[in-house]
């Protein structure tokens, strides 16, 4: 076998190689503890997830499938640790990075790919060099198929399954996921033909923001309504009819599936300033949802934010503010998964890839992450049309 001889080993001999990683892991928790405010503004944040790293989590992640791992990310100012749990062992992988430089090259990549660079392979070899290619080669080794992330830092930022290994793109090797307790993921086949949909969507803009003229044509390819042709059952509320009543309605009227396709403004520095932009025309702080608690998504199975930068704040924060993105918010609030973009999307592509998804995991077999993976690659390899961006 190629495999290093520390994985073949764990499966039946953990012992040594699972010392060695505690010592290690014991060691890190010491120097995240050492860190000040200046050098880590969410030191606490990276020193809860290498606390979440016990020998248990290999029990947990076998549960999840065999070809499943997590991995965690704890940033320091000159390394990344990866450290990576199968249901077979754990180990840590340490890269050696300028992390201010590191910064600097997500920022720019994420730019590269909103204004459609031509040689957008280049950004996404470089990050995969930089920061991820011995994780991939540890994982390839693994057989891991389905990648769980508990990111830190800028790497909240970077789109995995868009890096680039000089060949192809991750997408083609992995289903990629985030996750914020790993006792809350569910990454096998999630039954499709029990999904129903409340589709929510504002094509005529507003508030300064574009008109998005595919999300009808979006909406209609998912939701069979009304003798439509759409993948699943359910109602669709366009416009007009995408009211605050609206909204509320869905998120309390038992849908599965909850798929809100318009624009959402995010501002890192203030909620009350964030918005989501209702059909009507008329904006929907984020500090609502905050402050009542109405925002609920108790049976929600999906919710689906096809608007942009759902996932994130701007690309000159630390990763720390991600966490009062709507994405994250809805997670919190109840939703089983949540799939929101990284950066401003064209509204034609995102119509075909969000028709795409639902269609794939709608023949059942497959889970949401695997569903999504399929329908990136299905629109890189027909190289979808471009349009406004939401």
């Amino acid at each position: 076998s190629d495999q290093p001889a520390e994985l073949e080993a764990a499966p039946t001999a953990p012992g040594a190689p699972q010392s060695a990683f505690r010592t290690e892991l014991a060691a890190l928790g010491d120097t995240v503890a050492g860190l000040d405010a200046k050098q880590a503004p969410d030191v606490e944040a990276k020193a809860n997830r290498v606390a979440a790293i016990q020998p248990r989590l290999i029990t947990t992640v076998r549960r999840l499938g065999k070809d499943v791992a997590a991995l965690h990310a704890v940033v320091l100012p000159d390394r990344i640790h990866w450290l990576l749990t199968t249901g077979n062992f754990q180990r840590s992988i340490v890269v050696p990075i300028d992390m201010t430089a590191l910064r600097k090259d997500v920022a720019a990549y994420r730019q590269a790919i909103s204004d459609k660079a031509v040689f957008i392979t280049d950004p996404a070899g470089k990050l995969y060099k930089t920061a991820f290619e011995p994780v991939d080669k540890a994982l390839r080794a693994a057989g891991v198929r389905h990648v769980m992330l508990s990111l830190d830092d800028a790497l909240r930022y970077l789109p995995f399954a868009a890096l680039h290994d000089g060949k192809d793109w991750l997408a083609k090797r992995y289903a990629f996921s985030a996750f914020r307790a790993i006792d809350e993921v569910q990454t096998g086949p999630s039954d499709g033909a029990e999904w129903r949909v409340a589709a929510l969507g504002a094509s005529q803009g507003g508030a300064g923001l574009s008109p998005l003229p595919a999300v009808p044509a979006e909406l209609n390819g998912i939701v069979r309504a009304d003798g439509g042709t759409g993948v699943l059952p359910g109602v669709v509320k366009l416009d007009a009819a995408f009211d605050r009543a609206a909204h509320g309605s869905a998120m309390a009227g038992g849908f599965r599936v909850i798929h809100i396709a318009s624009h959402f403004a995010l501002d890192p520095a203030s909620a009350d300033k964030s918005f989501l932009l209702l059909g009507t025309g008329h904006e929907l702080p984020l500090s609502e949802f905050i402050k009542d608690g109405r925002f609920t998504a108790i049976d929600v199975d999906l919710l689906a934010l096809s608007a942009c930068q759902t996932g994130v704040p701007r690309s000159d924060q630390n990763g720390a503010e991600v966490e009062s993105g709507l994405a994250e918010l809805a997670q919190k609030a109840g939703a089983g998964a949540v799939l929101a973009s990284l950066w401003s999307v064209a509204d034609e592509s995102t119509a075909v890839l969000m028709q795409r998804f639902y269609a794939i995991h709608a023949k059942g077999g497959v889970s949401k992450a695997d569903a999504l993976r399929q329908a990136q690659i299905a629109l890189v390899a027909a190289q979808g049309g471009t349009g406004a961006d939401r």
